[in-house]
């Protein structure tokens, strides 16, 4: 199982930044206390605006990207209206939106975009109704899916073949599918990220980021950090990075991959 190293920040100074996502090249993230949707370079720089702040508590929540390889597009969660909306990289455009087959009052909380190119999806989570969507990531608009019953499901994360981890806020816990690879340390398990092997979520409550293997069953979670500033979104390039945004100190972390769980280099 990997774990990252001591991490360091590159952008600061920025709204309750929540969820975020990475390309090849890029950071992406969401501020839900304005409703803006951002980009800035792996290694910092300055900050690209994808979608504008509209100052709608919530209405830019979860964000995904189109591809790991340098994507074309980026999508996000709008919670206060039970739709996901989607603008091209680079920002510059008027942002199209796919609405949830649960209504506007869905909570649409989680994202993924599906990596398997057999089928070219984007995966949502409705918290306030419960239960998973999906729609084209190619489409212009439209009203989704549904995919699957799940109660209070928060955070997202796409494994290919049709297989999307899934963290439960009430239990704290992440499934994979049908499968609760790992049980909860704290009651408010928010996002979820892998590297093709370990499953990396936060705990914003609890100041907490935490591991555990994808192909778990029950198993008792590593703690990465326990000293963060309520962690909210986070992402790996699979290879050599993990990265999360803390909303109460406004920062974007960057951590390294090691080969050796349960200590920091």
């Amino acid at each position: 199982m990997t774990r990252p190293s001591q991490p360091w920040a590159i952008a600061s100074g920025r709204n309750a930044p929540l969820d975020m996502a990475i390309d090849a090249n890029d950071v992406y993230w969401t501020e839900n206390n304005t409703g803006g949707v951002y980009q800035v370079g792996k290694s910092g720089g300055s900050v690209v605006t994808i979608k504008a702040a509209d100052n709608v508590v919530n209405s830019s929540w979860a964000v995904a990207t189109d591809s790991t390889g340098g994507g074309t597009l980026v999508f996000w969660a709008d919670r206060a209206h039970g739709r996901v909306g989607a603008a091209p990289v680079g920002g510059g455009a008027t942002p199209w939106y796919f609405d949830s087959p649960n209504g506007s009052g869905a909570g649409t909380y989680g994202i993924a975009q599906d990596y398997d190119k057999t089928v070219d999806r984007v995966f949502a989570s409705d918290f306030s109704t419960g239960g998973v969507w999906t729609f084209g990531a190619n489409h212009s608009g439209g009203t989704g899916l549904v995919d699957y019953s799940a109660t209070g499901p928060t955070g997202l994360f796409a494994l290919g073949g049709n297989n999307v981890l899934v963290t439960l806020y009430a239990s704290g816990s992440v499934q994979n599918d049908a499968t609760m690879i790992a049980t909860g340390k704290n009651d408010d398990a928010r996002y979820v990220t892998s590297d093709g092997t370990t499953a990396f979520w936060t705990a914003s409550d609890g100041n907490q980021v935490w591991a555990a293997p994808i192909n778990g069953n029950g198993t008792t979670p590593v703690l990465v950090s326990g000293s963060e500033s309520q962690p909210w979104g986070i992402a790996t390039d699979g290879t050599s990075s993990i990265y999360w945004v803390n909303k109460t100190s406004g920062t974007v972390v960057h951590g390294s991959l090691s080969a050796t769980a349960g200590r920091r280099r």
